[in-house]
């Protein structure tokens, strides 16, 4: 039983976090191609968020390999900061949804919610799943 749930474990991780880290870069390219492109006039706005969502990323992926490599802490901290990345998110849908009747809006609210569905299963399975907890303690016992 043990090793079907390690084996689980590894799967669903691997496969949460490379769902995580593709948000990641989607933004990164949603960034490059569609907003900075568009907005000739706000391209300093641009590069910052741009040099953040990079910054960002880098950073889930550090901490993703570190979960995956049985860290408590940076599990923890991934928790935080898909927490983060779900009351963000939330807040961009619900402050832009009065601009989407307007023809010079950018604004597309199924990314978002995509974001929200992801980092909510993230959240829960490092949280709460049991096929995760046996294979953090098997990480650590190698």
């Amino acid at each position: 039983m043990s090793g079907f749930l390690i084996h689980i474990g590894r799967k669903r991780t691997f496969w949460i976090s490379i769902s995580i880290l593709s948000i990641s870069i989607y933004t990164i390219f949603h960034f490059l191609y569609f907003k900075y492109k568009s907005h000739p006039y706000y391209k300093m706005w641009f590069t910052n968020r741009l040099i953040i969502e990079v910054i960002i990323s880098t950073i889930f992926t550090f901490l993703l390999s570190l979960t995956y490599n049985g860290k408590e802490w940076a599990k923890q901290l991934a928790i935080i900061f898909l927490s983060i990345g779900v009351f963000m998110s939330t807040i961009y849908i619900s402050t832009n949804l009065n601009y989407i009747g307007n023809c010079y809006s950018y604004f597309n609210p199924t990314v978002s919610l995509i974001t929200i569905f992801i980092y909510l299963i993230g959240i829960l399975h490092f949280a709460f799943s049991k096929s995760f907890k046996v294979f953090s303690k098997y990480q650590n016992s190698k």
